[in-house]
Formats: C-alpha cells, sequence, structure tokens
C-alpha cells in the first residue's frame, strides 16, 4: 500500500513539472476588413481567472480558449456557434460548449452571438467531445492535448458569408 501511494506522489510531481510552450501561428489576414479574431488557451474554469501567459504555464494542459472577435465594420456580425469547430492536429473534432449552457445540452444547436458594429465579442469555449459532467451537477472541460489547436469560425456579415481558421501551437518544453 506504501509503494502504490509513493507512486501516485511521485506521478503527480513529475506531472507537475512538465512546461508547455504556447505560441500563436501568424494569422492569414483573410477577412481582415471584416474583423480580427485570437484564441488564448487558459487551464482555470473559472471566468474571473486569468488567462494562460503565451510562454509558459506549469501544471494542467489547456481545456479550452478564451475566444476574442473584433468587428471591424459598421455592420453586424453574426457568429453561427453551430458551425464554428473545433480544429487538433489539422482535423476538425466537434463544436464548442459555451460557459453558460448545461452539460447535457453541449452538443445542441447554440443561438448565434451578434457581434455590434466597431465592438468585441469574448467568450471561454470549450471543445464539447472533451466536456464532461462531474459528480454533483455541472461540468468541466478536459484537456486539449499538445499540437496545432484552433477554432474554424463561421461568420455572416449581411450576405457575406465568412470562415476562418486561426490556430495556436501548444507543445511540450523538452529539457
Amino acid at each position: 500500500m506504501e509503494k502504490i501511494g509513493l507512486m501516485v506522489i511521485l506521478a503527480f510531481i513529475f506531472t507537475g513539472c512538465t512546461k508547455y510552450v504556447i505560441a500563436p501561428v501568424k494569422d492569414d489576414g483573410k477577412y481582415g476588413e471584416y474583423f480580427e479574431a485570437t484564441i488564448q488557451p487558459f487551464n482555470n474554469p473559472n471566468p474571473n481567472a486569468q488567462v494562460l501567459p503565451e510562454k509558459h504555464r506549469k501544471n494542467n494542459q489547456a481545456i479550452g480558449f478564451l475566444l476574442t472577435i473584433k468587428n471591424k465594420t459598421d455592420k453586424d456580425l453574426k457568429l453561427n456557434w453551430s458551425k464554428t469547430l473545433f480544429i487538433s492536429n489539422g482535423q476538425t473534432d466537434g463544436s464548442f460548449m459555451l460557459g453558460a449552457h448545461l452539460c447535457a445540452d453541449r452538443n445542441s444547436e447554440k443561438i448565434h452571438d451578434i457581434i455590434f458594429p466597431n465592438s468585441s465579442l469574448k467568450k471561454r469555449i470549450f471543445p464539447s467531445h472533451l466536456v464532461r459532467g462531474i459528480k454533483g451537477g455541472g461540468c468541466v472541460g478536459g484537456m486539449m492535448g499538445s499540437g496545432k489547436l484552433g477554432v474554424l469560425l463561421n461568420l455572416a456579415s449581411g450576405e457575406k458569408q465568412m470562415e476562418k481558421s486561426i490556430f495556436v501551437t501548444i507543445e511540450k518544453e523538452i529539457k
């Protein structure tokens, strides 16, 4: 029994010492006249917690993104959440759960967000397939892993439909 306890403690210590390097991938400038979008990984589900620094973070891997979209036009932008997808290492991998949704409803159709002219939207989003229910109610986001991760945005301005991918690279730091 003591050996098992020691192994658990050692595993926790070694995993807790892992650092991850986060690097944004250069924006291609597509639809730059309409909007500006960024994602920042975070590992704390508390909406009041700070977003992880871009260079290094210790302990847990990211569980979601803080998505920021700035509307640069004088028209409304409509963000279609049902067509906005998580990207993991070159493949789409489901939609997102928004912070205020019930865990059981994470994969259901979501209401569009409207980003008013010359305004911004900020939301914490979690890949739906990684979200798990927890005992006593509620849910928690699972770890996104490492590699090239991102969001395929689906936006509209009037009749103009726009899809844009934005990425970050998250890698374990090897020493």
